[in-house]
Formats: C-alpha cells, structure tokens, sequence
C-alpha cells in the first residue's frame, strides 16, 4: 500500500470541478425544463437565487470552489490524522 496519503491539491481541484460541473449540469436543466425540480435542490445549495444571471452562477459556482476546497483540507487533514495514528503498529491483521 502507499505511503504517499492523500494529497490536499488535487483533492481540491477534483472535488471543484466535480462540483463546477455537477452544478452547471443542473444550471442548464433548470434554465431548459423550469418545470423539472429535481434539479433545484442542487441548485438551492449554493445560490439563492435561479440560475438566470450571469452574477447568480458566478456567485454559485465561486460558493462551489469554495466548499470543494474545505471540504478537501479538511478531509485530506481527517485521513492523515487517522492514518497517523495507526502507523506505528508493523503487523497487518
């Protein structure tokens, strides 16, 4: 197994442009099928308002980086933290 742990950096861009892309995906659904709600749960998360400006996606997908990158550090410092206290032991059970 690697010792290498999880990387805070690409964690982060993976986790932004998951987010970026999951929400620009509902963005396009909701703007194409207003009827269609199953996409506005998503986008509530982030924005408070439709996705029919310019500044209300900017703003939504700013939020989305955002909450990526915390959720990476803080993540990636959880597993490291944990992984750390059981390397001491030599034997695998």
């Amino acid at each position: 197994m690697s010792e290498r742990g999880i990387g805070i950096l690409p964690l982060g861009a993976g986790l932004s442009a998951a987010l970026v892309a999951l929400y620009a995906l509902c963005a396009l659904i909701a703007v194409a099928t207003p009827s269609f709600t199953a996409t506005h749960g998503w986008l509530a998360l982030f924005g408070a308002t439709p996705p029919v400006t310019l500044s209300a996606v900017l703003r939504a997908i700013l939020a989305n980086i955002v909450i990526a990158w915390i959720t990476a550090g803080s993540s990636a410092l959880v597993y490291h933290a944990v992984v750390g206290r059981g390397s001491g032991r030599t034997t695998s059970r």
